[in-house]
Parts: structure tokens; C-alpha cells; sequence
């Protein structure tokens, strides 16, 4: 009899996840605070200072969330001084809850432990800390969202070569209802290698006065050797183009460019280059681009476009296309305070159209053109109008 009740009690435990609803699994939901602490002991725990503390906080819960498979961290209201980078990885929703503030810091308190370039990768963390694995394609972190509810910002406080989120080599990211603020030679935005993105209601604005380059607040680029595109460690650099992106419902206000590529890559066929690497499938609507001080959209390698219904308030340059490719959609956009010339020099205008060829880094690459069934600047701009 004893040994019966003793079967039926180990079987009601071990099923006891089951019987009473999951009550034992394991958490996977955390929300945390600005003054959230650590316990001691902490294997970093050496390098814990008022400057590191909120960085290593965020990074404990982003590694338990990762050892669950995936979960949500939700960030309260108050501010946080990042001064390191936080890899994101596959299956995790942060929630940023209204009045949240995300800081770059530049100083680690640290001289072994230097502060970093980036706020977010999306990365899994079994790359991005690993000094021999590397991405490859779209085969890193996957399913990753950054969600503001209300008042959110992310200010880079003009630290130059800073960056907000970078994804790479990753699939399905979305970032929505989010204000980044205050970038210097850097980047928003950095995205590369990445499939179906979306990013929706954000606002972008402010460049550092005397930023000595032209940069975009996101930027679409491919990771490659010879133009230097996503110089990081954990990448393989193996030229794969963005797929899938939806840029919808933003406004970029007092930038040098709002969304763009810089430089284009190309694969070898034959001995030569000849093989570009698209950034397909772009869908770029219902943005305001206001105070743009170089182009508000910079295409350059980019096949599959729909840029329509798009506001262009006092640009220096509307859209300029370089190497873009059919099929195409570009209809409805509107421009204040710019006047449309078929001069391709001296004079501001709406929209530039023209081959190119990439100087400095990236010139061994042949030059690219477009191939839009249109040839000038009037045709474009009748088919803007359709």
C-alpha cells in the first residue's frame, strides 16, 4: 500500500506543471526599473559602477529571457544610461512603457572595460560574444520587437560613430513608437543583412552641427570587406542585402538624410564584378521629411520600391536614385520650398536620377544605373504625379 501511495505521489509531482496549469514553469516576463538592482556576486560584478550598473542590469534579464527561448522585458518609466552594447536575441519583446528614456553614456568608470559604439544589437548572444562564430545570410536573431507606448526616446546625446539598434544577419524586427534624437556621424538605425523589417510611428531628428559626414538616420547597407559596410566582429561580411522592409508613418526632421545606402555591393561572376546585390522589396509611405540638409531618401541598389504618399518639407534633395530597378512605384509624394530642374548640377532640386559608380572604398565594384522605363527628371516626376 505504502509503495503505491509513494507511485501515485512522484507521478502527481511530475506532472504537476500540467495538472495546475504550467504554475512551475519557469518565468520568462520580467519588468525592471531604473534603480532594478543586480544581486552581488555577479560574474562582471568587478566592473558594476554607477556608470555600467543599468547596462548590466538590462543585460542579466536579456540573458535569463535567452536561456528561456524568448520573452518580453518591459521597462519602466524613468531614465536609462546605456553605456555599452545589449544584445537582443531571438523571440524577445522589449516594451518600453511611456517615459522611458534610453541615454547613451559615453564613460564606463572603467579602463578595461571601454564603452561601446552601440545601445542594441539583435543578436544571439552565442555570436555576438563569441570572437570565432560569425553570421551568416539572415541566420541570427529572429522574431525581435522594440515597442514604445507613449513618450519614449532614444538619445545618442551627438557621441559620435553612436548607434541606436543595429540589426544584422537577422529576420522579423519590428521597432515602433519610439523618438531617437541627437546622432553624430553615425547612425539611428543600422541595417544590414536583415529580412522583413518594419519600422513604424518613430520620429527621428537632430544632427550634430559640425558632423564632419553625410549619414543616414537608418541606414540600409550591406555587410561588406571592401566597402567597409558593418565593420563588427560577429558578422562574416558575405555582401547580403536587406529584404522586406517597411518604413511607414515616420518623420525625420533636421538630418542630413532621413532613409538611405551610401554604398552598393557586387559579387563576382566570371572573373569579374558584375553580380549586384539588391536591397529588394522596399516600402518607404506616409513619412515626413522635413529640414533635410543633403536628401531625404537615397537609393542606391535598390530593386522592388514603392516610395509613395511621402511628405518633403525644405530638403536640400527630395530622392535621389542611383542603380534602382524595376518593378518600382513612386507616386504621390509631395515637395515644399524645392524646385524641380532637369540641371544634374548647381541649382536644388526635387529629385536626382543618374549611373554611379562608387569613389574610395568600394570602387573595384563596376558602375550601376537605373532602369526605371524612364529617362528623365520630367518623366519621373509625371509618374510621381500618377
Amino acid at each position: 500500500m505504502k509503495k503505491t501511495i509513494t507511485t501515485v505521489f512522484l507521478f502527481l509531482l511530475l506532472c504537476s506543471p500540467l495538472l495546475f496549469g504550467g504554475v512551475a514553469q519557469a518565468k520568462k516576463n520580467f519588468t525592471v526599473g531604473p534603480k532594478t538592482t543586480i544581486k552581488k556576486g555577479y560574474r562582471n560584478s568587478q566592473d558594476f559602477n554607477k556608470y555600467t550598473k543599468q547596462y548590466f542590469v538590462l543585460r542579466t534579464y536579456l540573458e535569463k529571457i535567452e536561456k528561456k527561448g524568448g520573452g518580453v522585458l518591459t521597462l519602466k518609466k524613468g531614465t536609462y544610461k546605456i553605456s555599452s552594447t545589449l544584445f537582443v536575441p531571438s523571440n524577445v519583446t522589449i516594451k518600453f512603457k511611456n517615459g522611458v528614456k534610453i541615454v547613451k553614456l559615453n564613460k564606463t568608470g572603467k579602463a578595461r572595460f571601454k564603452p561601446a559604439e552601440s545601445i542594441f544589437h539583435v543578436v544571439d548572444s552565442r555570436i555576438g560574444r563569441s570572437k570565432k562564430k560569425k553570421a551568416y545570410g539572415y541566420d541570427c536573431a529572429k522574431n525581435v520587437k522594440f515597442i514604445g507606448s507613449g513618450k519614449v526616446t532614444i538619445d545618442l546625446k551627438y557621441i559620435k560613430e553612436a548607434k541606436a539598434i543595429l540589426a544584422a544577419h537577422c529576420q522579423n524586427v519590428e521597432i515602433r513608437g519610439i523618438r531617437f534624437l541627437h546622432m553624430n556621424v553615425g547612425h539611428f538605425l543600422e541595417v544590414d543583412a536583415t529580412k522583413n523589417l518594419t519600422v513604424s510611428n518613430c520620429r527621428f531628428s537632430g544632427v550634430a552641427k559640425k558632423s564632419p559626414y553625410t549619414k543616414e538616420a537608418i541606414n540600409l547597407d550591406t555587410p561588406d570587406p571592401l566597402t567597409g559596410g558593418l565593420g563588427i566582429y560577429w558578422s562574416s561580411l558575405d555582401r547580403t542585402p536587406n529584404q522586406n522592409v517597411l518604413i511607414e508613418n515616420c518623420q525625420f526632421t533636421n538630418l542630413q538624410r532621413g532613409i538611405g545606402t551610401h554604398k552598393y555591393s557586387q559579387r563576382m561572376v566570371n572573373g569579374k564584378w558584375a553580380e549586384n546585390c539588391y536591397h529588394e522589396n522596399i516600402t518607404i509611405r506616409n513619412n515626413t521629411f522635413t529640414n533635410m540638409k543633403n536628401t531625404g531618401i537615397f537609393m542606391i541598389n535598390w530593386k522592388n520600391v514603392n516610395c509613395s504618399d511621402n511628405s518633403f518639407k525644405k530638403s536640400a534633395l527630395c530622392v535621389n536614385f542611383r542603380g534602382v530597378q524595376q518593378p518600382f512605384v513612386f507616386s504621390h509624394n509631395k515637395y515644399t520650398d524645392s524646385t524641380l530642374t532637369q540641371t544634374f548640377t548647381g541649382d536644388k532640386k526635387n529629385l536626382y536620377y543618374m549611373g554611379y559608380k562608387s569613389p574610395g572604398k568600394g570602387s573595384e565594384y563596376s558602375p550601376i544605373y537605373n532602369d526605371l522605363g524612364v529617362t528623365t527628371l520630367y518623366e519621373l516626376q509625371a509618374l510621381n504625379n500618377k
